[in-house]
């Protein structure tokens, strides 16, 4: 079966675009087959987009979702063969007269630099997270925004590069390794900070599956290991106190929202 072509269409990135037509889509029980199209104010982009559509192999009209400002582009797309969806249109008109102001044509300031300070702050969280990724500098903890730890691959390093990114926070995190978790305690480089710390976990079956790529057929690998470490961290984060997220079934985007609405220390949104 032709999957259901699906243009994301922009004068900047395109990210917008992508994550709004996403999650619209994700409503629906559709396949579809994504094209990112950002730029779309450089010379001659929309217009081969444009050709594009005519050569789409599904008889279905090819849909667009589109953060373009540009009132012309936006025009040759609502006379193209496809199905115009604008991301922009009505939320900008609500929202003019909810403020009694009229609205700005600037392209690409969501994902832009106009806001070198708070580019920095974002690039120094990302190297705050490099620097301290993996337990490196359990003496730097004290300068973090947020500490997250848990058992070898949890996903404690996308999370935290997450965080960074997208929210810039400083983020570091630590492993428990065997030997912190023969303890019922926390070790003390997290407890001394224990009001930052954040621990996630994960279904045994899926750490192993992590694990097993990794380093096939190991004993670091086997289920039994998995248990085990797993359930002498839940005692040492229930011991604790500490907030804790289970990475099984979340995207990095979801678990981070849930960490933000528990650990917010900047107050971030």
């Amino acid at each position: 079966m032709t999957k259901r072509a699906v243009y994301f269409v922009s004068d900047g990135t395109g990210f917008t675009a992508r994550a709004m037509g996403r999650s619209l889509l994700s409503q629906f029980s559709i396949e579809w087959e994504g094209h990112l199209l950002p730029d779309c104010a450089e010379s001659g982009v929309l217009e081969n987009c444009i050709a594009n559509f005519a050569s789409n192999p599904s008889q279905e009209l090819p849909i667009v979702f589109a953060t373009l400002i540009d009132p012309a582009a936006l025009q040759r797309l609502r006379e193209a063969n496809c199905i115009l969806i604008d991301l922009m249109a009505q939320p900008l008109q609500e929202l003019s007269a909810a403020l009694h102001l009229n609205r700005q044509a600037r392209r690409g300031h969501t994902h832009g630099m106009e806001n070198l300070a708070n580019y920095d702050e974002r690039m120094d969280a990302v190297q705050f997270a490099l620097n301290l990724d993996d337990g490196m500098r359990p003496d730097r903890y004290e300068q973090a925004d947020l500490v997250l730890t848990g058992v070898s691959r949890v996903g404690k390093t996308p999370t935290a590069m997450y965080l960074a990114i997208q929210f810039g926070l400083r983020v570091a995190n630590d492993p428990l390794i065997p030997e912190d978790l023969e303890s019922e305690r926390l070790p003390e480089r997290l407890l001394r900070v224990r009001e930052r710390v954040v621990g996630l976990t994960i279904e045994p079956q899926r750490l192993q599956a992590v694990r097993q790529a990794r380093r096939p057929d190991s004993s670091y690998a086997a289920l039994e290991t998995c248990q085990k470490e797993l359930r002498a961290a839940t005692t040492q984060f229930q011991h604790a106190g500490i907030p804790v997220f289970d990475t099984s079934r979340h995207s990095i985007e979801e678990l981070a929202a849930a960490i933000l609405h528990v650990r917010n220390p900047r107050g971030v949104i």
